[in-house]
């Protein structure tokens, strides 16, 4: 038990120290007392019969719990439990044979006093884990009925995005560069990278990292002249691209958008808009328009996160 000193239990008639499995002494005719012990960090469980050997047959077991001061807290009737140990000895250490069947054990009393050890598993039921608790919406300009509510939920549970220091989302807000580099960052889990790789990322500023680890995996390369333009608003297409390239650049099914403004998508983020589109992670905006050239909201570029992760 650890060291440590348990006060004896008082159990019916008799007492015994469960940290030493000291049983009682029996006399004839006296209740006999089947007792094991099994042990938690908070209790102590205590198997006991009690009966006289008249009446041993219609006997049923009783679990007492028992904290470690020694007080009992609890008495558990008619606990089914599984045997994995039953011995029997003579007063003098003498085993006395036992004869099993169907699940019970008989044996023939000798003249002298006899100890009784059982051994048993206290079966236990499991706690339910505690169900996760619900998201509750913290942005007081997403509304619960917004298209958009769910991803909002997603990227903000899983670390992707966050609020405003002001306690709002601004889902409406564009997109920069930088942010949507750093989302992509986040869902990588934030590896180590190294120096700057343009002109107009100093290091130490807050999106330093994500764009120079974004450069180094070829998800993004900048728009000439060695510079990123980390306050840039994103565009649709662009947005499109950089999630393209973080997923190895796959092959798109078809090559094709059915879009009434598909020629207005750039050469560099055709395939990327086609694998997008077919996949669901971009969609248009009604009326058949796609507007790959217009800037990403934020809710935009939460719905098209949460649907390229689900993919």
């Amino acid at each position: 038990m650890d060291g440590k000193l348990v006060k004896q239990v008082r159990i019916c008639e008799d007492t015994f120290n469960p940290a030493t499995l000291n049983e009682a002494d029996f006399e004839d005719l006296n209740p006999l007392h089947i007792v094991d012990i099994a042990t938690t960090p908070n209790f102590i469980y205590a198997l006991h019969w009690n009966f006289k050997y008249a009446d041993a047959e219609d006997t049923a077991p009783t679990i007492f719990k028992i904290d470690w001061d020694g007080n009992i807290v609890d008495r558990l009737f008619n606990v089914p439990m599984p045997l994995y140990k039953i011995a029997v000895t003579d007063s003098q250490g003498k085993a006395v044979e036992l004869t099993e069947k169907d699940d019970k054990y008989t044996f023939k009393m000798p003249a002298r006093n006899v100890t009784v050890q059982a051994g048993f598993v206290l079966e236990q039921t499991a706690t339910p884990s505690p169900s996760p608790k619900p998201w509750e919406n913290p942005f007081p300009d997403v509304k619960d009925s917004e298209w958009y509510i769910k991803a909002v939920e997603f990227v903000c549970t899983n670390g992707l995005m966050s609020g405003y220091a002001n306690g709002r989302f601004g889902p409406n807000d564009t997109l920069t560069r930088a942010q949507f580099a750093q989302i992509i960052y986040n869902k990588e889990g934030r590896p180590a990278t190294g120096g700057s790789r343009f002109s107009d990322v100093k290091d130490g500023m807050w999106y330093a990292d994500a764009v120079n680890w974004a450069a180094a995996e070829g998800i993004v390369a900048g728009i000439g002249g060695g510079k990123f333009a980390p306050d840039r608003p994103i565009t649709r297409q662009d947005l499109a691209v950089m999630l393209w390239r973080y997923a190895g650049s796959p092959k798109p099914r078809k090559n094709e958008l059915d879009f009434v403004d598909s020629g207005k998508v750039s050469g560099y983020a055709w395939k990327a808009l086609c694998w997008a589109n077919e996949n669901g992670v971009v969609n248009g905006k009604g009326n058949g328009l796609l507007d790959p050239r217009g800037n990403a909201t934020r809710a935009e570029a939460a719905q098209m996160v949460m649907k390229y992760v689900n993919m």
